[in-house]
């Protein structure tokens, strides 16, 4: 099973639909396209390009969780033919959505109190050609700052202990 942070390929499996929907949202970066969601139930997911109807572009990718195993999610179509370049993108990009924004910005930095909106839009643009607003990036941004900030209250945590250990003894 590839991580989240892979693009999809065709006979991929899945921890999850999220987890493939993430594998296509950068499958759609790599390929510079924005994908929607056809249909999505909650055994199966169908994503095509946002220009399907406009342009009859053929790009159409489904995944379904598997029948004999219910924690895998397999990709069961495929049809990398995305033939809209040049087509103007919508306002709203795939790459957008908070949660795989924050697994992006995890994937490809370090991100402390100290790191600037800025200095993660850049990364984003150098690594993966993306640009996005600010706030969009300040959330995830910050989003990610709380995750590292509940490791670190539990790392606080063992060594108050530790200490205290260390005074009985």
């Amino acid at each position: 099973m590839p991580t989240a942070l892979q693009p999809v390929s065709s006979d991929d499996t899945y921890a999850s639909l999220e987890d493939f929907k993430h594998a296509v949202r950068l499958y759609a970066i790599k390929n510079n396209f924005n994908p929607t969601w056809e249909q999505s139930k909650s055994t199966w997911v169908v994503a095509v390009c946002e220009h399907k109807k406009a342009s009859g572009c053929s790009f159409r990718i489904r995944a379904h969780v598997d029948q004999d195993d219910t924690d895998v999610v397999r990709v069961s179509t495929f049809d990398e033919g995305h033939t809209c370049a040049g087509k103007a993108p919508s306002k709203r990009k795939a790459y957008a959505d908070h949660g795989f924004l924050v697994l992006l910005i995890q994937s490809c930095m370090s991100i402390d109190h100290k790191t600037t909106d800025a200095q993660v839009l850049a990364q984003l643009k150098q690594i993966h050609g993306i640009t996005l607003p600010q706030n969009t990036v300040n959330k995830a941004r910050n989003a990610v700052i709380g995750s590292a900030k509940a490791a670190q209250q539990e790392e606080f945590r063992y060594i108050e202990a530790w200490l205290t250990r260390l005074s009985e003894i």
